[in-house]
């Protein structure tokens, strides 16, 4: 384990503190994971760049790894494997190869349908509030088994429209079309289920103007690894919705951006779609 800790250490150039995980439950388990993430190619290689350009300050990039040895170390199972990380493009490809389309499972088709029915009477009121619901996780793939696989966040302008009365409306009227919901309020909490674009285009400009200097830069509704790929993954259940439309387009257009033009921010994505792939290969047994 030691020995491990001391070769990440030479490769990085940089203390092998910055590589231990805080409070780690399985010690042993968790070094061979961070060491299996920092040993791949591509990570070294978004790394090294990063360390060029926007963690050129010795403390910004040591910083930048403890906070990554920590996510990798408790965000994901002790037996991940990190060997077949690569680039944000080849890992959005392979997440895609499982999207079931026709194939996905029961659950999956009847949860939609009802999904559909309740955003469909709401239309009227996801215009006029500004609202833009987007679905992912194992209905966006096809592989949901029960109501509580609902994964949705809800999309809007920062305005002073009739918004509230919206989300309760649609939390009572999808509640009850689909018994034991546990997803976009009870899972992710109301803060996180309602997101103000303009707050997260505030911090995608950032990244793309090369103005962060530091991991923390990143940080987002007080989560640094922030999981925009769901704005990506996502699908919304109605179309016809408006403006909203555009800029939820132009949203997904700047995610892109700045995936292509930040090594660090293209790592952190390229670790979200890692889980999201290795959910989806957990869910294969799923019919």
């Amino acid at each position: 384990m030691v020995n491990k800790l001391e070769e990440l250490s030479s490769v990085y150039g940089t203390s092998s503190r910055y590589f231990k995980v805080r409070d780690a439950l399985y010690p042993v388990q968790t070094i061979d994971k961070v060491y299996s993430f920092y040993s791949n190619p591509h990570v070294r290689d978004r790394l090294f760049h990063a360390r060029g350009k926007q963690l050129r300050n010795p403390a910004s990039f040591n910083e930048a790894l403890s906070e990554l040895s920590n996510y990798v170390g408790t965000a994901f199972d002790y037996r991940e494997d990190f060997s077949n990380l690569t680039d944000f493009a080849s890992m959005w490809n392979i997440l895609q190869s499982y999207c079931r389309n026709d194939n996905s499972t029961s659950a999956s088709k009847q949860i939609k349908n009802k999904l559909e029915k309740v955003f469909k009477k709401f239309i009227p009121r996801l215009i006029s509030g500004e609202v833009y619901p987007l679905v992912f996780g194992s209905l966006r793939y096809g592989d949901a088994k029960a109501n509580s696989d609902v994964d949705m966040f809800l999309l809007v302008n920062d305005k002073k429209l009739p918004q509230q009365s919206v989300y309760i409306g649609l939390e009572k009227a999808i509640s009850g079309h689909l018994s034991n919901l546990n997803s976009w309020k009870d899972d992710l909490g109301f803060k996180e289920s309602v997101l103000k674009i303009p707050e997260l285009v505030s911090v995608l400009i950032d990244v793309i103007d090369g103005e962060v200097t530091s991991i923390q830069d990143y940080t987002f509704n007080g989560y640094l690894f922030y999981p925009y790929n769901w704005v990506l993954e996502g699908y919304c259940p109605v179309s016809g919705l408006g403006k909203i439309e555009t800029d939820v387009k132009e949203l997904k257009s700047m995610i892109e951006e700045a995936v292509k033009v930040d090594p660090l921010f293209d790592l952190m994505m390229s670790l979200r779609l890692h889980r999201s792939i290795s959910r989806r290969k957990d869910n294969l047994h799923r019919k």
